[in-house]
């Protein structure tokens, strides 16, 4: 159900328009979308969000590491 919905979100509310860049999706939706017309921020922002996915993927790392090792990553105390 939640893929189903999903896709008709994606046909049907946010289909891509190919006169918009790629990923704008909004166009004209009632949504207040940030857009950053200076390509400094929008280039800082970008580099930000990239920075939180790499740290996000190396925790995930970390507890997968974790979790093989035989040591829970989550509560390692309680887990003794």
């Amino acid at each position: 159900q939640i893929v189903a919905f999903i896709a008709a979100l994606d046909i049907a509310v946010f289909r891509q328009d190919p006169e918009y860049a790629p990923g704008d999706v909004v166009q004209d939706l009632p949504i207040d979308w940030v857009r950053y017309a200076d390509p400094e921020v929008k280039a800082f922002k970008l580099n930000v969000e990239r920075n939180n996915g790499r740290a996000a993927m190396f925790g995930i790392l970390g507890m997968i590491s974790h979790t093989a090792l035989g040591q829970d990553a989550l509560f390692p105390i309680v887990s003794n």
